[in-house]
């Protein structure tokens, strides 16, 4: 009670009031804390010189120290680390050096090649930072594995099976009823142009139930962009600007 009545005395507690529950509450300072609050300009680990020994010649190559500071201080023992960029694999080997699991990603064939090669040889080097100073093996050398098909995307629509119509304007042309499929203006088939519903850009397929007649103001509205009808019209009437051949605009 005594030391309780000292920090009291010295503004120090936080004592609960009616509308909340709970026991008094020692207020902390980072002022009065041990060591100093990092900042977010980190300049005490140096970049990865050629001299270094983890040094793998990838341009863009982070020190090891960096990483593993960057994941001690936002995951926790087991959570899953991605590194979608993975280069080198320096977040792969500082994600297993501290028992997280781990997904390196890299487009370059030269990226897996580094990964393994840098597994295995961290494979027999241990950390006085682990297991209380006792030198760990650590690394597991065999859990990269090489995929080089690409992904497949799961967004898209199934695609339409055949082809696009010899006919298909005219086709389109009636069944829009002469108008411009987004803002329903009324123009001559030579005014309108062929869109893709789900844009080519996209991996949309060249069928017939693809496709729709767009005047140029709507077109040029919906770019390569996926948009439903009802969001073209939208964004049309919000524009208000339309030009056709038939004298309006």
């Amino acid at each position: 009670m005594a030391r309780l009545d000292a920090l009291d005395a010295a503004g120090l507690i936080v004592w609960p009031t009616k509308k909340t529950d709970g026991v008094p509450q020692l207020k902390r300072y980072i002022a009065s804390s041990m060591g100093q609050a990092p900042s977010n300009i980190w300049d005490d680990i140096m970049p990865v010189s050629a001299q270094s020994k983890e040094a793998t010649s990838y341009p863009t190559q982070k020190p090891l120290a960096l990483l593993e500071r960057v994941i001690k201080a936002s995951s926790n023992e087991g959570d899953l680390v991605l590194d979608p960029f993975c280069g080198c694999a320096t977040t792969c080997v500082a994600a297993e050096r501290w028992g997280r699991q781990w997904i390196g990603i890299d487009v370059s064939e030269k990226a897996y090649d580094l990964v393994v090669s840098r597994l295995a040889k961290d494979a027999q080097v241990g950390s006085a930072d682990l297991a209380h100073g006792q030198q760990q093996p650590i690394g597991l050398y065999g859990h990269a594995i090489r995929r080089m098909d690409l992904p497949k995307r799961t967004d898209l629509p199934p695609v339409a099976k055949g082809g696009k119509s010899p006919n298909i304007k005219s086709v389109l042309y009636a069944a829009q009823g002469g108008k411009c499929n987004g803002c329903e203006w009324a123009m001559p088939v030579h005014a309108l142009a062929i869109d893709h519903i789900h844009p080519k850009a996209a991996e949309g397929p060249d069928v017939d139930s693809n496709f729709q007649l767009l005047c140029p103001s709507c077109n040029s509205i919906k770019g390569s962009r996926i948009m439903t009808i009802e969001q073209l019209r939208e964004e049309t009437a919000k524009k208000g600007t339309h030009v056709s051949c038939g004298g309006g605009t």
